[in-house]
């Protein structure tokens, strides 16, 4: 344990990285330990989560999938510094990584993890202002990891990226974008979102969408290549790409989601008057197929290389990237086992049972990565509706 500033911090391990986090109580000695997933009150002197660890097992796969030599990353708002430090002990490329915070105790705590390694041409820490840092240099991946909305930073952070780099983010606000307080959504991000079964595939798309249309005004594309959401958290990582007409086809992809009478969803470019609507929100699709396969090869390689069958990237995180990919396959928005057994009048459904049968009747399906109670099929309503009633 060590004590500095009236902080105490302890050495942790997450993944292969090793680095001091505070303790959570600053005035105890009380440790780290694993937290359940969901938010986490921002009480300490030096933020640090470690139900996030899953986002950063992401964020490392990534960079292993993505990231070319000579890369120069920015953590933006690093906090105790863990993405950042993580990126550069388990990344595989030669990457230059800038962890940035304004917090004067956030900065040292970042310097003193930093210094293990003594490689400044590698890894730096900086104390700044996010608004003031981002317009001084150009970076080939910039993340924003906010406690709250990413709204505040997006112009400066999009404008911050190379062409062809990567802009990450991260929303914390998950009851506005799910519909809990929509009147702060709309204000936030100038969409209505919809308090329903499908809320967090709405809010994900609410967020994209949102990051295009601020992108376009700088006649920057920012296409979606990799978004879930885990922890209680929305991510979405873009490629940046410079044009207005890129800019302009992404926009156009940008429309509304519309509630049918009969329980399904339907997209439109413009809603009719008094259908229960969200949007305007992203239509496209939520990641890249090949990328997402990418990144599960490289929890192979980490386990090859490791000789070891408890790799350092967690078996939920691998597991995480199995669903999406099977998500990905299928049409958009979701049905909740409450939804259909609600709709059907019937008991809700067992899902893992209830997905098989939808296979066996010839349609694709899945769970959802985050809601064991939630299924994603190319089936139609009339077709789920039938199987409900006779399951």
């Amino acid at each position: 344990m060590v004590k500095s500033n009236q902080v105490n911090f302890q050495e942790i391990t997450e993944g292969a990285t090793a680095f001091f986090v505070p303790t959570q109580a600053s005035d105890t000695t009380e440790p780290i330990t694993e937290h359940k997933a969901g938010p986490m009150a921002r009480t300490e002197p030096v933020f640090y989560n470690p139900a996030m660890k899953g986002t950063r097992d992401v964020a490392v796969l990534f960079e292993r999938a993505v990231a070319e030599d000579n890369w120069k990353i920015l953590d933006g708002l690093g906090a105790s510094g863990a993405k950042g430090l993580r990126l550069y002990e388990e990344g595989k490329h030669d990457c230059q990584i800038v962890i940035n915070d304004h917090s004067p105790k956030a900065f040292d705590l970042i310097q003193k993890n930093i210094s293990q390694w003594d490689r400044e041409d590698r890894i730096t820490a900086v104390k700044r202002g996010l608004h003031g840092l981002l317009p001084e240099k150009k970076y080939d991946w910039v993340d924003i990891d906010p406690f709250g909305s990413p709204v505040d930073f997006l112009d400066g952070a999009v404008r911050a990226v190379r062409n062809r780099g990567i802009l990450s983010i991260t929303a914390t606000d998950t009851a506005p974008l799910c519909g809990t307080y929509p009147t702060t959504c709309i204000r936030r991000y100038g969409a209505r979102p919809l308090h329903t079964g499908c809320m967090h595939e709405i809010g994900i798309r609410i967020l994209i969408g949102n990051a295009i249309k601020r992108a376009a005004v700088f006649d920057l594309a920012a296409t979606p290549i990799l978004s879930y959401f885990s922890g209680h958290c929305f991510r979405a990582y873009f490629r940046i790409k410079r044009g207005g007409k890129p800019a302009d086809a992404l926009v156009k992809q940008v429309g509304f989601v519309v509630k049918e009478k009969n329980g399904g969803y339907a997209e439109a470019t413009w809603p009719n008057k008094g259908q229960i609507h969200g949007g305007p929100l992203w239509l496209g699709e939520l990641s890249d197929t090949t990328l997402i396969k990418n990144m599960i090869s490289m929890t192979n390689m980490i386990k090859e290389a490791e000789k070891e069958t408890d790799a350092s990237i967690s078996k939920d995180t691998i597991k995480l990237l199995e669903i999406l990919a099977e998500e990905i396959q299928l049409p958009a928005y979701n049905y909740t086992t409450d939804e259909i057994a609600k709709a059907c009048k019937v008991h809700p459904p067992n899902t893992k049972q209830f997905v098989q049968l939808l296979k066996e009747n010839g349609f694709q399906a899945s769970i959802l990565h985050y809601d064991t109670k939630s299924v994603k099929t190319d089936a139609k309503w009339k077709d789920i509706s039938k199987i409900a009633k006779g399951f």
